[in-house]
């Protein structure tokens, strides 16, 4: 599955595009009752429906491909007789018109996931007919194969916000009636999935809305997959495996930070190397690449075996590895960099005072003092110079004629 394959489909979901045929949908309240039960032809929807429920769908193709968007893949007890593929593959060939079937996974949702408030379950199918595609991408008019799909979206279902407005059968300002409102799908998924330009039952397109709790109930009990983290989720027991090794907290952010400068000069390096011949190939953070990372340098074996042995535990997985890109935080990663080039500065400017100490005739390993006062004069003024106590206080004094300049801290003083 690539992101190529989702923007096909999501390129289609347009009124002039769409090929929709049919839609099923169950209303469930916050008590888990189903409330209504719907089938409908979409192509009959009125223009206003029409492209409201075309949102809802839109929506379950959208955000980032490992994030909000996730490959998963069927159990074997998934593919069994009566398991939950099975179930979709029924509602599929039956166009939606398996009532039986429809209750069946209806109920599924409602015994599994995990949502408070009331919420909507529709089910869209469409017959795409995927053109033949020669290699330079080029569209013919042949079919290549016909890709019959289901596409879910749940939504949350919540009362519009009070407020007040014009009654119009009154002639005056008041309370409106507050309406239940369909919201954004909170999840999704597309079956079967659209892999390289052909159907894979064995799989499904999943989408989340929250990232960081992306309803591992749904995808466990209600389509039968195994867990699959998304990018959040990575980027959170990342940290957490940073911060627990270090011996503080500040320690512990202070190795994140710097690992974070780490990634991001891969990730520079990758896009300068990066061709076009394999865009979707990206590299990923293993746990060597992690532990070879400059800053790990100064850093303990204690620490860098704790790291080691929690990614092996939590994070060493061949087929969900994370991708160095989506691990970097940028800010961090900026802060690292802004922390180099201080120090970088720092060094430089040290060996430019001990240059500065050597020609000056002074041993280069003396101890650099804060001056409150720093003269430099002309070798004819250096002896001119006297101090005298003024009301208590030693100043400093030194003749200045009228046609000699004067500079405090690089300005003129007349």
């Amino acid at each position: 599955m690539t992101k190529r394959d989702i923007l096909e489909l999501k390129r289609r979901l347009k009124k002039t595009e769409c090929t929709f045929t049919k839609m099923s949908g169950c209303y469930v309240n916050a008590n888990k009752e189903k409330v209504l039960t719907f089938q409908q032809d979409f192509r009959d929807l009125a223009e206003e429906e029409y492209y409201k429920y075309l949102d809802l769908a839109n929506k379950v193709l959208s955000g980032t491909v490992g994030n909000n968007l996730l490959k998963l893949d069927f159990s074997e007890e998934a593919e069994m007789p009566l398991g939950p593929q099975q179930v979709l593959l029924g509602i599929r060939e039956s166009n939606l018109l398996n009532e039986e079937l429809l209750d069946t996974f209806y109920q599924h949702v409602i015994d599994n996931f995990y949502f408070t408030g009331n919420y909507l379950i529709i089910l869209f199918r469409d017959v795409y007919d995927v053109p033949l595609k020669t290699s330079d991408n080029f569209k013919t008019g042949e079919s290549e194969e016909v890709y019959e799909y289901i596409l879910c979206a749940v939504c949350p279902v919540d009362l519009s916000k009070p407020a007040l407005g014009y009654l119009q059968d009154d002639n005056r300002i008041g309370a409106r009636i507050r309406d239940w409102v369909v919201g954004m799908p909170e999840i999704g998924f597309v079956f079967p999935l659209f892999d390289e330009r052909s159907a894979n039952i064995h799989s499904t397109l999943f989408y989340t809305k929250n990232t960081k709790e992306p309803h591992d109930e749904f995808m466990k009990e209600v389509l039968g997959c195994g867990l699959k983290r998304t990018t959040n989720e990575k980027k959170q027991v990342f940290k957490s495996i940073v911060l627990k090794a270090a011996p503080d907290a500040d320690k512990g952010e202070e190795l994140f930070t710097t690992i974070q400068g780490g990634l991001q000069e891969i990730v520079v390096r990758e896009e300068i190397e990066e061709t076009e011949a394999n865009p979707e190939v990206q590299p990923l953070l293993t746990k060597e690449s992690l532990l070879g990372l400059p800053g790990f340098v100064d850093v303990t074996e204690e620490i860098i075996n704790k790291i080691a042995n929690a990614w092996d535990e939590q994070l060493d997985t061949e087929d969900d590895a994370p991708v160095i890109k989506q691990m970097v935080d940028k800010k961090l990663a900026e802060k690292a960099t802004y922390q180099e080039e201080k120090k970088s500065l720092i060094k430089e400017n040290a060996v430019l005072r001990e240059q500065i100490k050597i020609h000056e005739g002074i041993d280069p390993k003396s101890e650099d003092h804060e001056e409150d006062v720093i003269l430099r004069v002309s070798d004819k003024k250096a002896d001119e110079i006297k101090t005298q106590i003024i009301d208590g206080k030693k100043y400093i004094l030194i003749p200045v004629e009228d046609n000699q300049k004067t500079y405090i801290n690089g300005v003129i003083k007349e």
